[in-house]
């Protein structure tokens, strides 16, 4: 693609940072012993509105919490499910945006491209809808 400067470089990447664990959490309210916290993998702010993205390897499985987090941030903002990973290079099988109220997923992609694609149109919309 033109224009893009070494679109593979390491942004935010820090080969220390560890996941957070929060499995210290685990049964502090007694009625609900697995009341625990969820987190999100992707996050774009432009102009007030978000674009979240939640990062999957295939196979892995999504809670029940985590469904109905992505589905409630639907309704108030863009919301994806990407299943792939970046360890060194991005890999990307598959795009998914979380359509609001329903929570259904409807396939918007399936590579790289596709994703960089899909974020400069979000961002594209919210710059002409702003103008």
């Amino acid at each position: 693609m033109s224009g893009d400067h070494n679109m593979y470089q390491k942004g935010m990447r820090n080969p220390k940072a560890q996941h957070v664990d929060f499995g210290f959490l685990k049964g502090i309210i007694s009625s609900n012993p697995n009341f625990m916290p969820s987190n999100i993998d992707m996050v774009l702010e432009r102009q007030g509105n978000f674009l979240f993205g939640e990062w999957k390897r295939e196979g892995e499985e999504m809670s029940y919490g985590q469904k109905k987090l992505l589905k409630e941030l639907a309704c108030q903002h863009r919301v994806i499910l990407v299943t792939g990973y970046v360890d060194d290079l991005p890999h990307i099988e598959l795009i998914q945006q979380v359509l609001p109220y329903s929570g259904n997923l409807k396939v918007v992609g399936k590579s790289v491209a596709d994703l960089i694609k899909y974020i400069r149109d979000w961002y594209k919309d919210i710059e002409e809808d702003n103008d």
